[in-house]
């Protein structure tokens, strides 16, 4: 009985060694400082790791944000490339808790004589940070249980 026991508690042990860690995501505003936007798509921020590290990085938001073609309004969409339509854009900081919101200026390529429309797209609802990295949360392949 005993060596049963040792066998089970074996391939317990071996299944757990085998099973990576998985990766907390967090949104950016519980995780982030230094949020900045560049040149209409570049999101700059520090983020904290797993491991309480600060880790600097950049994301270009043309990777996960594009444009819904009958209301121009900004939406989650990979590859979205956004500011082909859109320009002027600003990140705003509001709201308690903090919230993160990109506003742009988009307009129709195929109809140039149609009015630019104001849009909002609050980033911490499609952004993560991922162990100090910002990611889109359209690339994340959630696994059973995240």
């Amino acid at each position: 009985m005993p060596a049963f026991f040792l066998l089970i508690l074996g391939l317990l042990a071996s299944t757990l060694a085998q099973t990576p860690p998985q990766t907390p995501s967090l949104t950016i505003a519980q995780s982030c400082t230094n949020i900045t936007l560049t040149g209409n798509s570049f999101l700059s921020a520090t983020c904290l790791t797993t491991t309480n590290l600060q880790a600097e990085n950049e994301l270009d938001l043309n990777l996960c944000v594009g444009i819904d073609y009958g209301t121009l309004g900004l939406t989650w969409s990979v590859y979205g490339k956004y500011t082909v339509y859109c320009g002027g854009c600003a990140l705003e900081a509001k709201g308690n808790p903090t919230s993160h919101w990109l506003t742009c200026s988009c307009r129709s390529i195929g109809n140039p004589n149609q009015a630019a429309v104001t849009s909002s797209l609050k980033l911490d609802d499609g952004m993560s940070n991922r162990n100090g990295t910002l990611t889109c949360n359209s690339w994340v392949v959630q696994e059973p249980g995240v």
